[in-house]
């Protein structure tokens, strides 16, 4: 069985698609007919097989064409299969009427457009049909949805004992469930007698996350920092959210008024864990 690309008539006609000689005469002929390209899996002797034809109703069909490249009617003997009935635009699931009394077979396949859900049939038998899920539950299979990511790479510096915000990350939550914030910075200051402070916090103030220590050294610099050193942190929590959008903040300050505190790298991640 191979596969080739023709040209698929609303009428159910089929041309070769290196026949567009019979493909505009057909068209002049027919003028309300509309012509597409397409391809079809056909027999050793070049005969369509099983083109997909959509019905007003979202149905799609299996429709094999007539051996004179026509869509085959209940009269052409030996020649109409519609094979398997697809629902491609059900606002529904399936169940257990969806049988074969509607012509869905093992192997149909069904689309419920409203929850995105996929289903496939395994039991067409009348009034006790079995239709199994392809797609996975609510819950399931959404870790690493929402993502969202936003960075400060400068170096920040600040003498000054109220916070000062590094990173925003505004995101939404597409429902609410368990979602997974990290932070990372890089950090120094300029005194071993008071601490460097890194803190993360939500849109109502509460604190995620809160990060003091005091260096062992502070000489030299880095940049305009106040000492050489390059001490780094990090970390992550999962948080319980709400559907809708919300804010977390990245901030750092000196614990003593007059003294450096710096920030540099600094990044703040979301996504959806469960």
């Amino acid at each position: 069985m191979a596969t080739k690309m023709v040209f698929l008539c609303s009428c159910g006609t089929v041309f070769d698609i290196g026949d567009s000689d019979s493909k505009t005469t057909h068209i002049d002929n027919n003028p309300t007919h509309t012509v597409t390209e397409g391809y079809a899996h056909t027999s050793a002797t070049g005969v369509p097989r099983q083109l997909p034809v959509e019905a007003a109703d979202g149905t799609v069909y299996r429709v094999t064409p007539s051996v004179s490249g026509g869509i085959s009617s209940e009269s052409d003997l030996g020649t109409a299969a519609n094979m398997p009935k697809n629902k491609s635009n059900a606002s529904t699931d399936p169940g257990v009427d969806d049988d074969a009394s509607e012509g869905y077979e093992v192997g149909s396949r069904w689309l419920n457009t409203s929850s995105g859900d996929e289903f496939v049939c395994f039991d067409n038998s009348f009034g006790s049909a079995v239709w199994g899920s392809t797609t996975q539950s609510s819950g399931e299979g959404v870790w690493g949805s929402d993502a969202a990511f936003a960075e400060s790479l400068t170096v920040s510096t600040s003498t000054k004992t109220s916070e000062t915000a590094k990173v925003v990350l505004n995101v939404t939550a597409s429902d609410a469930g368990v979602y997974r914030l990290a932070w990372s910075y890089n950090w120094n200051a300029d005194t071993t007698s008071y601490d460097f402070e890194g803190l993360v916090i939500d849109q109502n103030k509460t604190q995620i996350m809160l990060h003091k220590q005091e260096p062992k050294d502070s000489g030299g610099a880095f940049e305009k920092t106040g000492s050489d050193q390059q001490h780094q942190a990090g970390g992550f929590r999962y948080l319980d959210l709400s559907k809708g959008s919300h804010t977390f903040t990245l901030m750092w300050r000196s614990s003593s008024n007059g003294n450096e505190a710096s920030i540099w790298d600094a990044s703040l991640e979301f996504w959806r864990h469960s």
